[in-house]
């Protein structure tokens, strides 16, 4: 009974030590099989790795090729748009130069008689000022009379409700004369117009034809357009005719014709008498004062001398002189705005630019450089702006007459203001030596 109660019990031991090595046994297997599947699923999730890789260099090469045809596309619409902004900008050149034609074509038109502007910028607009036919009719029977009880040019005109210079008269009278002759009725448009800067004259008394006049009436329209300037003198059957006797003849034709209504079959002529380029009139003792230099303005400065020197050789008279200076302040001299004397004559000089005080006092003392009493006037003014400014300008005095000089807008000429309504405005002061 023992003996086989030991034998099952070596039984179960056996069976029991048989079935740990099975454990141990299979736990290899398993981990091996483990191992292995894990390394499957290594190898296939390497697999799917390297196809992912593999998708993904494919998908980055993709991305690449679609990026570089995306560049592509894009370097082709860069191109397009270049195209496209290169003929733009072709287009906008050619806008620029048609603007800029136009500019030219308005900067043209611009200088037009009785056109106004306080200030004296580059390339400023303003509408074109025409005249009618008998406007410059009218004009032309006022010269005509003023010359023949003067013995001299009127230093302006009033053509319809401006004031126009003897050089732009004869612009507007001629170019008049030559739309009579082609049965236009248009208007004559008008720019400034510069002095002739030496008239001369050698004529025989005769008679100037209808024929004639008019062809030379379209010669001085060219020049003075080509130009900017009335010229010294037009040649002709009767030898040169100096520019005062241009105007009066040119008035007197056209004067003839406002009263025919028919052009006249000739002109007479005469050598034109020098009464306005001989100054005989001697200057006041009272004006001398006028001749003197002061702080601001240093007309005995030897660089104020030799300009003005300079800009009044070859002038034919006192007159001359004064509208050669005036010219030359107004041209040359830009506008700036500040109140009072800042700089004087000589400094005026140097910085090219200045406000209406120092303007002044450059022009005072060219003049007085030259023995052309000048003087300071200082008054309160309406611009064209419809804004009230204190303003200064000379007066320059010339053959008995103290003639306005304003020389801070381009619109202005000697003796004439375009550039504030001269015909209501405050007097403050009149001044040798500018006290402020």
């Amino acid at each position: 009974m023992k003996r086989h109660l030991l034998l099952a019990m070596l039984l179960i031991f056996c069976m029991a030590l048989l079935s740990t090595n099975n454990i141990y046994a299979t736990t290899p297997n398993q981990q091996n099989s483990d191992i292995i599947a894990n390394t499957n699923i290594v190898s296939e999730s390497t697999g799917d790795v390297q196809q992912g890789v593999d998708n993904a260099t494919n998908i980055q090469n993709t991305t690449v090729r679609t990026f570089n045809e995306v560049q592509a596309v894009n370097n082709t619409d860069e191109n397009q748009q270049t195209t496209t902004t290169t003929v733009k900008t072709d287009d906008n050149s050619n806008n620029l130069n048609n603007s800029g034609k136009s500019s030219e074509n308005i900067q043209s038109v611009t200088e037009a008689a009785g056109d106004v502007n306080n200030n004296k910028v580059p390339g400023a607009q303003t509408s074109v000022q025409s005249y009618t036919l008998y406007n410059i009719k009218i004009a032309a029977s006022r010269v005509k009379a003023y010359i023949e009880s003067n013995q001299k040019l009127p230093n302006y005109v009033q053509v319809g409700t401006r004031q126009v210079t003897m050089p732009q008269f004869l612009k507007l009278v001629t170019a008049g004369l030559l739309k009579v002759k082609s049965g236009s009725t248009s208007s004559v448009s008008l720019k400034s117009v510069g002095c002739p800067s030496n008239p001369i004259q050698n004529l025989k008394n005769g008679n100037i034809y209808k024929t004639e006049y008019l062809v030379m009436a379209g010669r001085i329209l060219s020049f003075i357009n080509a130009g900017g300037n009335a010229p010294n003198y037009s040649s002709s059957s009767l030898g040169k005719i100096q520019y005062e006797s241009l105007v009066y003849m040119y008035s007197r034709i056209m004067n003839y014709y406002g009263t025919k209504n028919v052009l006249p079959s000739y002109a007479a002529m005469k050598s034109w008498q020098k009464t306005s380029n001989t100054p005989t009139t001697p200057i006041p003792a009272a004006l001398q004062i006028y001749l003197q230099p002061t702080n601001n303005c240093q007309s005995a400065d030897p660089t104020i001398k030799a300009l003005a020197s300079s800009i009044t050789q070859g002038s034919s008279s006192t007159y001359q002189k004064g509208t050669n200076l005036f010219n030359w302040v107004r041209d040359n001299i830009g506008y700036s705005f500040y109140y009072n004397t800042k700089s004087g004559a000589l400094g005026t000089l140097t910085a090219k630019t200045a406000n209406c005080c120092d303007t002044t006092h450059l022009l005072v003392a060219l003049s007085r450089a030259v023995g052309i009493p000048a003087r300071y006037v200082s008054g309160v003014c309406k611009f064209t702006s419809g804004t009230l400014y204190g303003h200064v300008w000379a007066q320059l005095y010339v053959n008995g007459n103290w003639y306005n000089a304003d020389a801070i807008s381009s619109r202005n000429t000697f003796g004439v203001i375009n550039n504030w309504d001269t015909t209501s405005w405050t007097l403050k002061g009149i001044y040798s030596e500018l006290p402020f």
